[in-house]
């Protein structure tokens, strides 16, 4: 019988063919969201804050 650990991972090993997490990129994350994420941690490109989610669905409608 296999350990269950085991068997929660099979599946992302087979399908990365080889295992999901990869120390040259842990992200796996694509340069838009690289980029975005940098602008996150240096505060570019940022809306808001927003008082209500009324706010903030009216601000991503307009862009």
């Amino acid at each position: 019988m296999a350990n269950p650990a085991t068997k929660s991972t099979a599946g992302p090993i087979n399908k990365c063919e080889g295992t999901p997490l990869d120390p040259a990129d842990p992200l796996r994350a694509n340069s838009d969201t690289l980029q975005a994420m940098d602008d996150a941690v240096s505060g570019r490109n940022l809306n808001g804050p927003f008082e209500t989610v009324d706010e903030m669905m009216t601000s991503l409608e307009e862009d």
